[in-house]
């Protein structure tokens, strides 16, 4: 998924079709989620045995790929974008719950990769 994708899944999170407004935005948000779910994204490598990340990825442009577990990226990061895009619209309590969701979808894939890891003999 690129960044450009992401941002569309996020902006139609809250029902908004232009994201013109937020592009200046999103490519540092974005880096945002892969700096705070880096290691969640490793422990989902471990799990599925790839290498894991030497370090952060970090998105240049939105035209580029994301460069992270698919799983999530797609359950977890429209979530956070959104989030982070609505933080400062004085619309809280929105805000909030996208938050949560987000949170709620990065602690599924960190527990999802313990249950993977035990069944395929990882650690």
């Amino acid at each position: 998924m690129t960044g450009q994708e992401l941002l569309r899944e996020a902006c139609a999170l809250f029902f908004d079709s232009d994201t013109g407004y937020y592009e200046p935005y999103a490519a540092a948000q974005i880096n945002t989620l892969l700096a705070d779910t880096f290691e969640v994204n490793n422990n989902l490598r471990r799990a599925q045995g790839k290498p894991v990340l030497g370090e952060i990825l970090a998105l240049g442009t939105l035209a580029q790929e994301i460069g992270y577990e698919e799983a999530l990226v797609r359950s977890a990061f429209g979530y956070g974008l959104a989030s982070r895009l609505l933080f400062d619209d004085n619309d809280g309590g929105r805000q909030a719950v996208l938050e949560q969701r987000y949170r709620e979808a990065v602690a599924r894939c960190d527990r999802g990769w313990v249950r993977l890891a035990r069944g395929t003999g990882g650690r």
